[in-house]
């Protein structure tokens, strides 16, 4: 039995790609074969602060990867937005809606590659602060301040509060 009073150790593993000075085209494939898929889930869950812009460029981008020129699953967009749009933005505009600016920034990529379109999608999050955290939902009672559910997100930069709704730091 845990009891308020009583130590309880948890451990959890970090596993993160930790970046280096690299140019070889080894260390490039690598980092986008990695960062891609550690970063993705927490883009789709949105934890990351993101305007519409950068969600329908990003959108654009996961697209091309998943299905690279191929336009027959444009129909099929709004079926998809779980996997091209952080979760709780879908509902901030129509599907169709997502579909045709999805689809505008797909053509504004024409020509982009499989790994290019990874290599976009990771320098457009790079930029944020979050980028590369590791993110934990936690429930707090304890603060009236803060809302009951937030965001600890660990990363290069130490540990940050974010309430989830708002994507904000909290004030410390």
């Amino acid at each position: 039995m845990v009891g308020p009073n009583m130590g309880v150790r948890q451990e959890r593993p970090l596993l993160r790609v930790v970046g280096k000075e690299s140019t070889s085209s080894s260390s490039l494939h690598a980092c986008h074969r990695l960062c891609l898929w550690q970063e993705l889930p927490k883009y789709l869950r949105g934890y990351h602060k993101c305007t519409r812009e950068e969600v329908l460029q990003l959108g654009a981008l996961i697209y091309r990867v998943k299905f690279e020129e191929d336009k027959s699953y444009f129909p099929s967009i709004p079926k998809l937005l779980r996997e091209l749009v952080p979760q709780d933005l879908i509902r901030q505009i129509s599907p169709d809606d997502w579909k045709r600016s999805i689809v505008a920034y797909f053509n504004k990529h024409a020509g982009k590659s499989k790994e290019e379109a990874k290599l976009a999608f990771l320098r457009l999050i790079f930029k944020w602060p979050t980028f590369g955290s590791a993110f934990f939902e936690v429930k707090q009672t304890t603060e009236p301040n803060f809302p009951e559910i937030l965001l600890i997100a660990i990363n290069k930069y130490g540990v940050s509060l974010i309430d989830p709704r708002t994507k904000e730091r909290t004030k410390e």
